[in-house]
């Protein structure tokens, strides 16, 4: 029998696995591009277990453990396909949201520096990362000035943000607010936004939000999301889940336990691993 040449051999191997691999690794794309994270991170977890060096794998595992809140494992995987992509800003991005948001709860410093170092390099690779910006902003406007905040520098991310999505930097400045409880400042930065344009979601969603989260104007915020829900389904930017989820919330609030588990059921449907939809059904009687 004649031999096969041993680069010949490791050529079969390795097209043999990608043959194995593609299929799946798209079934993962789609699970994520749908949020249902565990069932992306299911068919991901093989794959790398084979696969031990694909960096896509290891990113996409990274962010739905990130988006699901396993912030160790994480950390870990992110850090891996970084090393093995460290000019993805992506990936570098990614990675240095989980390691400040791991190090907002381990109050580690040594992740707080890898996070802002990783955000910073993200930005350096691809100026419009609009994740990367958002992550340095908020690490600048909530950080202590001992540890590197710095109001100056959260400005300027936030005024490079409004250049590239005003939508996002609407929904960062009202975070602020609502971080600082400063609800009626929250609320009129979503009045002004609805007053230049009614229909506006990311103002529509935000207003519910800060509904939600003050216990205030609890009415003016579900006619927010409700009209939030009533607009065209592709609308750019529009997450229903989330306006679902804050809609459940506001239900809660009102006293009417029975629409707050439909909208919170509604949230799943749309996101299957939805946190906050998660726990909000289970404190519903």
């Amino acid at each position: 029998m004649r031999q096969i040449a041993p680069a010949v051999f490791a050529l079969c191997l390795c097209l043999q696995s990608v043959c194995t691999a593609g299929p799946d690794l798209a079934a993962a794309r789609q699970a994520i591009a749908a949020r249902r994270d565990a069932e992306a991170r299911a068919l991901l977890l093989p794959l790398i277990a084979a696969q031990p060096a694909d960096a896509e794998s290891l990113y996409l595992l990274g962010a739905c453990e990130s988006r699901l809140s396993e912030l160790a494992p994480a950390v870990e995987h992110l850090a891996a396909a970084v090393a093995l992509a460290p000019d993805n800003a992506d990936y570098q991005s990614a990675y240095g949201n989980a390691c400040l948001r791991h190090a907002n709860k381990t109050r580690s410093l040594a992740l707080t520096k890898r996070g802002l170092a990783a955000l910073q390099r993200a930005v350096e690779l691809a100026p419009d990362c609009l994740e990367a910006r958002e992550g340095l902003y908020g690490f600048y406007s909530r950080a202590p000035w001992f540890v590197g905040g710095d109001s100056a520098k959260a400005a300027a991310q936030l005024a490079e943000i409004e250049r590239l999505d005003t939508g996002r930097a609407l929904a960062l400045r009202v975070g602020h607010q609502l971080h600082r409880k400063a609800y009626a400042e929250a609320f009129a930065l979503c009045e002004a936004a609805l007053r230049a344009d009614p229909r506006d979601p990311s103002a529509l969603l935000a207003l519910g939000q800060t509904a939600a989260q003050s216990g205030e104007r609890l009415d003016r915020g579900a006619e927010a999301l409700e009209t939030c829900l009533a607009l065209p389904e592709k609308t750019a930017g529009l997450d229903r889940a989330e306006v679902r989820y804050r809609l459940a919330q506001i239900r809660w609030r009102q006293g009417n336990p029975a629409a707050a588990r439909a909208e919170a059921q509604a949230a799943l449907a749309l996101s299957p691993d939805h946190v906050g939809a998660k726990t909000l059904l289970a404190q519903v009687p």
